[in-house]
């Protein structure tokens, strides 16, 4: 199994992985060659396999590339669990774009989110004339407007079918992400979702298809596996390995080995994303670099971090001295009332 650093290395030095917008590492071929994918590009993904089969792995080193690889001003993340334990390592991530969710009643109230994000946007896109995120960025960058440009979003569910399940309505949880998904890529939000619970309707059912266009799929239980030809061929399905399912391929699902990371060290990247991005070290860098902002991601962010600061150090003072003469003002007050009595 590759290692996640080099993946990590591969993405930040390659000119076209570095490109993407959202790249997702799939894998590596028996030969070595790393697999990624632009997730915008691709279309959501739906992973199915048995628990121990190597989901987590995947999500861990998942979350653990695009933290490493994007800034918090380029990729906003959603991460849904039941397991709290689980969810609880990333809650200091900068990328979030809401605390991890663990409560299965919230599933719903996400998704609600992230639609109202869409309809926002659109309007967005309407003033400008454009039909999507990717014309929309281009056009901000070009006229200098970076501090407009908008995030990508990734809602990401594991154990979705339980989650789902537990919702407070679990029949409108399903529509609603039904509906979201099919509209809501061109607003730059996409889905990653994950269960444990699996049958031959998650492989090949038109309504999984049509919503989640690419699959990947770990180990799982031989009952399920039929009523497929093309899943009765394969064999050797072992812990490490997986089975990508691409969007209109027109070739057999591709085996590839699963990327390797640890869950230490997935705690120990989390935590170096927390504290690369705490403000001390933003605004570190800022005056390393430059105080004024420029069209680098990266250097506007941590601009806009300082400025912020900035604003709170004036916001203090002016608060402090407004205490002052209220004080002042209140003694006044007193020693006029004590005249007149």
């Amino acid at each position: 199994m590759a290692d996640y650093r080099k993946v990590i290395e591969s993405i930040q030095n390659d000119e076209n992985l570095s490109r993407m917008t959202v790249p997702i590492p799939i894998g590596t071929d028996k030969n070595g060659n790393l697999f990624v994918e632009d997730l915008q590009n691709v279309g959501n993904i739906f992973i199915a396999g048995m628990k121990g089969s190597g989901k987590t792995t995947f999500l861990n080193q998942l979350i653990t590339v695009l933290i490493k690889t994007k800034t918090p001003q380029e990729l906003k993340l959603l991460i849904v669990n039941r397991t709290e334990e689980e969810t609880k390592i990333y809650r200091n991530i900068p990328h979030l774009g809401m605390p991890p969710i663990s409560d299965p009643s919230m599933t719903g109230q996400v998704i609600n989110y992230l639609r109202d994000e869409m309809e926002r946007r659109y309007v967005y896109f309407a003033r400008e004339n454009v039909k999507d995120i990717t014309k929309y960025n281009d056009r901000m960058v070009r006229e200098g407007n970076e501090e407009k440009v908008l995030p990508y979003y990734v809602l990401i569910i594991e154990e979705a079918m339980n989650m789902i399940q537990a919702s407070e309505n679990q029949s409108g949880t399903m529509n609603d992400l039904a509906a979201l998904s099919l509209k809501a890529k061109y607003a730059g939000i996409n889905f990653i979702v994950a269960t444990n619970r699996v049958s031959q309707d998650i492989i090949s059912n038109p309504a999984t298809l049509t919503f989640f266009p690419n699959r990947i799929v770990f180990k799982i239980p031989e009952s399920s596996l039929s009523g497929d030809e093309r899943i009765q061929a394969i064999d050797g399905w072992t812990k490490g390995h997986l089975y990508y399912f691409k969007h209109l391929s027109p070739i057999s699902p591709i085996k590839l080995d699963l990327i390797e990371i640890s869950p230490e060290e997935t705690v120990m990247e989390v935590e170096n994303a927390s504290s690369e991005y705490s403000d001390s070290a933003l605004l570190k860098y800022a005056k390393e670099k430059a105080a004024a902002p420029s069209g680098d991601f990266r250097q506007k962010y941590l601009w806009l971090v300082e400025e912020k600061n900035r604003l709170l150090k004036d916001n203090k003072a002016l608060m402090s001295e407004l205490g002052k003469k209220q004080k002042e003002l209140t003694d006044l007050k007193e020693r006029i009332r004590s005249l007149l009595d």
